[in-house]
């Protein structure tokens, strides 16, 4: 008889709200109240999920947002650059207000196309896709946690489905502040007989934890 060996177990968290409609949305920006009210439900919700690490974006919104959790498990924590949002080039400078209404990223959906002074998609998915192959066979049968962004959880549901970094994006993921996707990794594979990478995704966009009145999407 077959038994299925444990999987990683990688719980994406977005970070909590930051900034304001005139407030420039970039690495340095900050969580609001509401974004540290936000950071505040994560670590109830990560009481039970038996983790073994925490990693965290470089991005000060990411670090806030992880800081609570950090504090309260004493779990080590690494940060992982390839972990930060995609980047927009000259639009890193845009506030929330012109990114929500314009979407202008939106016309990024080529592989091999970017923001003039950004980076590609391809170069964007190739990061993350590394960064979660790396993590993910690290902590074979164990649960991390890792504190992000939505481009990157994006980037993170097109690993799981197998989509490689020369692969259009054809496909968005939409994810509240403070919430939790959760994919299951058999890098060894579920079944002897079956494919040598194995996904499961457990739950995405996960905002439980969180009052009606604290679930935000930007």
């Amino acid at each position: 008889m077959n038994t299925q060996p444990p999987p990683a177990r990688l719980l994406l968290i977005r970070h909590g709200q930051a900034g304001g409609h005139d407030t420039l949305y970039g690495p340095t920006t900050s969580l609001t109240t509401t974004g540290r009210l936000q950071a505040e439900r994560i670590v109830q919700s990560l009481h039970d999920a038996s983790l073994r690490q925490i990693y965290v974006s470089p991005f000060t919104r990411a670090q806030q947002t992880a800081q609570p959790s950090i504090t309260r498990t004493g779990l080590p924590c690494q940060t992982d650059d390839r972990l930060r949002e995609f980047h927009l080039g000259d639009e890193q400078n845009s506030t929330i207000h012109e990114l929500v209404n314009n979407r202008s990223y939106l016309a990024t959906w080529r592989a091999h196309h970017g923001p003039e002074a950004g980076e590609t998609l391809g170069e964007f998915q190739a990061r993350v896709s590394d960064a979660l192959d790396e993590i993910a066979r690290r902590h074979d049968g164990e649960a991390v946690a890792l504190f992000t962004h939505a481009g990157t959880i994006a980037a993170a549901m097109r690993w799981a489905h197998g989509l490689t970094p020369q692969d259009d994006w054809h496909t968005d993921v939409e994810v509240s502040n403070a919430s939790i996707t959760e994919i299951h990794h058999w890098h060894r594979g579920r079944h002897p007989e079956g494919a040598p990478f194995a996904f499961a995704i457990a739950r995405l966009n996960d905002v439980s934890h969180l009052e009606p009145a604290l679930v935000t999407d930007y």
